[in-house]
């Protein structure tokens, strides 16, 4: 028995060591790095420079200035023959290459949600507005221009100064929705129930471009740059005028649609949604939804999962007492403010998961129009990046920035944008994906303006105007950024979201409910400071916010 046993003993050691043998990897030839030869970089030496990373022309990529005029092609310095030492061990494998990438709705969000009033009702407005507020949200009035503006005496109406003050809290903008609401033309009757169309051409103009320039007389601060169309859903509809004659109505004229072209950037019609990505859209009759009575959620949930600019438009909407919503007897197009607080909610949801963009419409549409024309240009290195953005727009009109995102060496936690005097600030975020992860920064940038130059800063840099997100983002378990305080009273107020805190003897770096990373501030209130927990990035999910003013030990937590 003892003999077998030692028989077994030396086999399995015999095993072991071949097994050893087998697994060691092969013993490559090492440069002075300490990299194996294998994995040396490609390096093009037709000329003698280093390419291996766009706009770096052979310099050292951290101390560059990526000015492609400064390079070193005539010295072949960073050639592979001559490898650059201030690069650092390793580095040769890790050189940050820029790129960008216009982002098709602003902020990252997937679709655009705009609300707006249809007809200008100031007691509409007024429930509408207590909603926008509690909501963070902002809405649209179609406005009829007779209803603000006296053209008899070429003088803003009473009720201007009261449409004022809903403007000044810039939760709101003003849309055309003609002068009077009626029909720019005349129909002949020929017998027979048909009819002969045509417009009346200066009272169409009275209608499309009179509008717009009377409510811009009353609000100066308007540039009123869409139009609604007035009452007809379809090109062909009935319209009583009065009089005991039904009328079928060419409101969609080709006509009038090429003034409204010439007038606005967009004008809104009936009914449906478009891709924000459809490059193919007439802009002279964009679409929407009227939504009234007892609203659904398909409308938000089908714009976030289809991508598409929605616009919701209510005519009227009253107060109504809950347990009446079934028996109110509703006036026509009237919604009570219970279902327009659901649709409230549901935009607010998608705004706070970064999936929707609740704007006006005249700045969604130029965000659109630009960004379907614009091309993006980056160069840099680990210093600064430089972007150049251009579109093929009216530099005079379509002049609103749009979302660029950055690709950014993964030391820089944030970044600080310059372009032409005006400066912002943007979060590093951890983007993961399947082709590689890497870091991001959202940038806005004005197109045809003068090149951006985006530069890392501390978090701290930041100011608190500055320090919202469009929407959560993943934070990478890899990279922490760390702070060290002796006590909650050292601390400043600052957002601590990805990061570990080293305060006293409490590393807190982990979610103490369900070991997820953390987001987290410092904060003060009533004088005191306090850490505050807000959500689990990791998880995705919001937590019961915890307090803190104690701070207890790793070993006791």
């Amino acid at each position: 028995m003892k003999k077998t046993i030692a028989i077994f003993m030396a086999l399995t050691l015999i095993f072991a060591i071949c097994s050893c043998s087998l697994l060691q990897p092969p013993d490559y030839d090492r440069n002075e790095n300490g990299i194996p030869d294998i994995y040396e970089v490609a390096v093009d030496n037709s000329n003698g420079e280093d390419t291996s990373a766009p706009g770096n022309d052979g310099e050292d990529i951290a101390a560059g200035d990526g000015d492609s005029s400064e390079g070193n092609s005539s010295s072949g310095e960073g050639s592979a023959e001559e490898p650059d030492d201030d690069k650092g061990d390793g580095d040769i494998m890790n050189e940050y290459t820029p790129s960008a990438i216009v982002m098709s709705v602003k902020g990252g969000a997937e679709s655009i949600v705009v609300l707006q009033h249809d007809d200008g009702n100031f007691s509409t407005a007024v429930v509408m507005d207590a909603l926008l507020c509690e909501y963070g949200l902002v809405a649209d009035v179609a406005m009829l221009a007779n209803k603000v503006w006296d053209e008899a005496n070429d003088s803003p109406k009473a009720i201007t100064k009261n449409w004022q003050e809903l403007l000044d809290t810039e939760r709101w903008k003003m849309v055309s929705h003609s002068t009077t609401h009626t029909w720019w033309g005349t129909a002949a009757d020929l017998g027979g129930g048909e009819y002969e169309l045509s417009d009346d051409i200066e009272k169409m103009y009275n209608e499309i471009v009179g509008s717009q320039e009377m409510i811009r007389k009353a609000f100066p601060g308007e540039k009123v740059l869409a139009f609604a169309y007035p009452g007809f859903s379809t090109e062909t509809s009935k319209y009583t005028d009065g009089s005991d004659a039904e009328i079928f109505k060419y409101i969609y004229s080709p006509e009038a649609r090429e003034l409204i072209g010439e007038t606005y950037i967009v004008g809104r019609k009936s009914s449906g949604d478009f891709s924000v990505t459809d490059s193919n859209v007439d802009w002279s009759m964009t679409a929407c939804h009227h939504v009234g009575g007892n609203y659904t959620t398909k409308y938000v949930n089908n714009s976030i999962k289809n991508k598409t600019l929605t616009v919701l438009f209510v005519h009227n909407v009253a107060e109504v007492p809950h347990d009446q919503l079934d028996s109110y007897a509703y006036p026509s197009n009237t919604m009570a403010d219970y279902y327009f607080e659901l649709i409230c909610k549901d935009v607010a949801a998608g705004v706070g998961t970064g999936d929707i963009w609740n704007t006006h419409l005249e700045d969604a549409i130029m965000y659109l129009r630009e960004a379907q024309t614009s091309s993006v240009q980056i160069r840099g290195d680990a210093n600064a990046v430089y972007v150049t953005l251009t579109d093929e727009m009216d530099d005079e009109i379509y002049n609103y920035p749009l979302t660029v995102e950055i690709s950014v060496p993964d030391s820089w936690e944030a970044v600080r944008i310059e372009q032409d005097g005006a400066v912002s600030y943007a979060r590093v975020n951890f983007k993961p994906a399947f082709s590689g992860d890497s870091y991001v920064a959202l940038a806005d940038i004005v197109p045809n303006g003068s090149e951006a130059t985006i530069t890392p800063c501390s978090i701290l840099d930041i100011p608190e105007e500055d320090k919202g997100e469009s929407a959560p983002t993943p934070v990478d378990p890899n990279k922490k950024i760390t702070y060290t305080y002796g006590s909650i009273s050292d601390m400043p107020e600052i957002d601590l979201t990805g990061a570990t805190l080293n305060l006293g003897e409490l590393s807190m770096a982990l979610h103490a409910q369900d070991n997820a990373t953390a987001a987290f501030a410092s904060i003060t209130e009533n004088g005191e400071k306090y850490l505050k927990f807000e959500k689990s990035a990791a998880s995705g999910t919001t937590s019961t916010q915890v307090w803190l003013n104690v701070v207890r030990k790793t070993s006791t937590d």
